[in-house]
């Protein structure tokens, strides 16, 4: 941190003068005095001898007084150079508050990227987890996604009302899939992790997107319709309504063009 360059003056700059006028007014009076001594032969003729030079009188009270007014003329420069100092020192102390700041948002981000991570890792090994048993029938992992997406085209939704399919697709979640339930809470704890930092949005939106492209196409699909229930409407609908999450391929695979107005234009982005 290069500090700004003030004048390196000394705080007693000016006092190495003051014994010289000491000295001459020493000599000023001892000289007066060898006068008197010399030049008169009697104390009467002394006196009015020192009042030939009263005048020194004056000239070493004004002496005297150019004296204090120097002292306070140097007491002002030493007080400007104590202001300037104690300046020079909170501008110093500001420039260390501000590189901590900088340091602690550093490593703040590391934090969050380490526990967006870590999060998403636990996010993908549900979804391999995942299972459905429709009809009998028992799928895993992205063939479970598949097989749900199948077995709800298939309750003929399309000719229903939003909130009728809504319906639709939270019974046959919580009839078939209760680990899909599981899927769902821990995405919506990593949009609340994503949405609650305070990483710039940009990086928000970064790591929205990040997770999207994790997920497969028909489990994006179950995202669309879950974050539309009540339950998802807080965690996965708001927060991608703000940030955006879903892409344009995103809004061919739902049940019905109008179930893109479920959320808000700003949730799809343009890839």
């Amino acid at each position: 941190m290069n500090k700004p360059e003030t004048k390196n003056r000394s705080p007693k700059e000016g006092w190495s003068i003051f014994p010289l006028i000491i000295i001459l007014v020493l000599d000023l009076w001892a000289f007066n005095l060898l006068l008197a001594i010399r030049w008169s032969d009697s104390w009467g003729n002394r006196g009015t001898f020192g009042d030939f030079f009263a005048t020194s009188n004056t000239l070493f009270s004004g002496l005297a007084l150019a004296g204090v007014i120097y002292a306070l003329i140097m007491q002002r420069r030493e007080l400007r150079m104590q202001r300037e100092e104690l300046a020079l020192t909170r501008q110093e102390f500001k420039g260390q508050k501000d590189e901590m700041h900088q340091q602690n948002e550093h490593l703040y981000l590391q934090r969050f990227e380490t526990t967006f991570f870590h999060q998403l890792r636990i996010l993908l090994d549900t979804a391999d987890s995942t299972t459905t048993k429709i009809l009998g029938t028992l799928q895993n992992g992205d063939n479970a996604f598949k097989h749900f997406v199948d077995a709800l085209k298939s309750t003929d939704s399309k000719m229903k009302s939003d909130d009728d399919r809504l319906t639709d697709f939270y019974n046959l979640v919580n009839s078939n899939s209760p680990t899909m339930v599981r899927f769902f809470k821990n995405l919506s704890s990593l949009f609340l992790f994503v949405s609650n930092s305070r990483i710039p949005s940009t990086l928000k939106t970064d790591n929205l997107t990040v997770i999207r492209s994790q997920l497969t196409d028909e489990s994006s699909l179950t995202v669309h319709y879950y974050g539309a229930t009540p339950l998802g409407k807080r965690s996965i609908r708001d927060v991608a309504n703000r940030y955006g999450f879903f892409n344009e391929r995103d809004a061919l695979l739902i049940l019905k063009p109008s179930d893109r107005e479920l959320y808000e234009a700003t949730a799809f982005r343009s890839d």
